[in-house]
Formats: structure tokens, C-alpha cells, sequence
């Protein structure tokens, strides 16, 4: 029987694991907090947006008629998302998606770029670049 590989296993926590499962995603996740000034930011890159609206849609064809409608794969979906929150309320925040080609990784370490939008870790520190525009849910 053959198999299909869903995700490349990877020694390094934070490396690139190349997802591909169909509806497939994989996250790097930071949060930290200013107790003094009661102030949170959370910064998500994600390589398959999980809540996108089209990536949702896309997987349920898939699924629906898997002969009819090819697998959306986390490479599709890129995005980056940004929020600051003070005094429990949302400050700020931004959420962007991007095509295919503005996604970059490296396996061998946390080294993560969507756009603009960076995430290194060099000796010992992770370094958070971040780059969007206001977004507002609605």
C-alpha cells in the first residue's frame, strides 16, 4: 500500500515540519506581557490559516467530492497576525494573508518569514520583526 507523507518529521521543535496535509496548518505562536501596564501581544505566523474562510470552504469541497475538487494545502494559505491588547481590551491588531511565495522556513532552526513578517531565534533570544495594517473584526 502506498503511503502518503502528511508532515516531515523534524528533530527541532520549532524547525519547519513542511505540512501537506489537505486542510493541514502549522503555527508559530509568541505571546508576552507587560503586567506593569496591564498590556498583551500575541503574534501568530501560520503556514495554512486554519480560519480562513476560503481555506474552510476549500477543504469541505475536498472532502465533499475528492475527485472533483484538488486539496487545499497549507502553502496556499499563509498569514500573519498581530494584536495588543491593554487592560484586557484589543488595542491593536492586524491580520494578513499572503500568496504562497512570501512563505519561507527553515527546517534546521526557528527561522519563519511571511512578507514582512520575521521570526529568528539567534542565540538563545527569538527576534520578532512585524509588518501591517490596522484590522478591525467585524
Amino acid at each position: 500500500m502506498t503511503q502518503i507523507q502528511l508532515y516531515e518529521p523534524n528533530s527541532i521543535p520549532d524547525g519547519w515540519h513542511n505540512v501537506t496535509a489537505p486542510g493541514g496548518y502549522e503555527w508559530w505562536y509568541f505571546d508576552a506581557e507587560d503586567r506593569l501596564h496591564d498590556r498583551q501581544i500575541v503574534v501568530i505566523l501560520l503556514h495554512g490559516f486554519v480560519f480562513h474562510p476560503g481555506y474552510l470552504r476549500a477543504y469541505d469541497a475536498f472532502v465533499r467530492r475528492p475527485t472533483a475538487h484538488a486539496p487545499p494545502i497549507p502553502g496556499d494559505f499563509p498569514c500573519a497576525y498581530f494584536v495588543v491588547y491593554e487592560r484586557g481590551r484589543i488595542a491593536h491588531q492586524f491580520m494578513l494573508r499572503y500568496n504562497a511565495a512570501d512563505f519561507h522556513a527553515e527546517r534546521e532552526k526557528l527561522s519563519v518569514a511571511i512578507g514582512a513578517n520575521h521570526a529568528i531565534a539567534d542565540g538563545g533570544k527569538i527576534h520578532l520583526k512585524l509588518r501591517g495594517s490596522p484590522w478591525k473584526l467585524t
